[in-house]
């Protein structure tokens, strides 16, 4: 019995001993881990236009059927014009939806389409025939 009772000790102390060496060896591996970090940041985000300058020059409103009520569409973003020019998608009509697409859109379907009205004004010119002498 009492050669029993010796076995179980050694058996514990067989059982303690992988965990030590395990814990040894994550300290091992934190005192080695010498991989690089990436230094990568991300582009500051760009500040919305104010008022009345650049692609929010001009407001717009919007109807879905005569003589319904307008809707005024919200300021645009640098980041929802962007966003509009990575993505195709269908206009379901209704302002509140979400833009379901990837890469995800930063806004409702009334920015996106307001960015998209921006894309065009911003890409075109037009010159009425006489109008400019050269």
């Amino acid at each position: 019995e009492e050669e029993e009772e010796e076995e179980e000790p050694e058996e514990n102390a067989e059982e303690e001993s992988p965990e030590k060496e395990e814990e040894e060896e994550e300290g091992e591996e934190t005192e080695e881990d010498d991989t690089p970090k990436p230094e990568f940041k991300p582009p500051p985000v760009v500040p919305k236009e104010d008022a009345r300058t650049g692609a929010n020059k001009k407001v717009y409103f919007v109807c879905n059927d005569p003589g319904k009520v307008w809707v005024k569409l919200p300021t645009v973003t640098p980041a929802q014009i962007s966003g509009a020019r990575q993505i195709k998608k269908f206009l379901t009509g209704r302002l509140d939806a979400p833009v379901v697409a990837y890469p995800p859109y930063p806004g409702n379907e009334s920015s996106y389409l307001r960015a998209q009205i921006a894309r065009i004004s911003a890409g075109t010119h037009i010159s009425p025939l006489g109008f400019y002498q050269f």
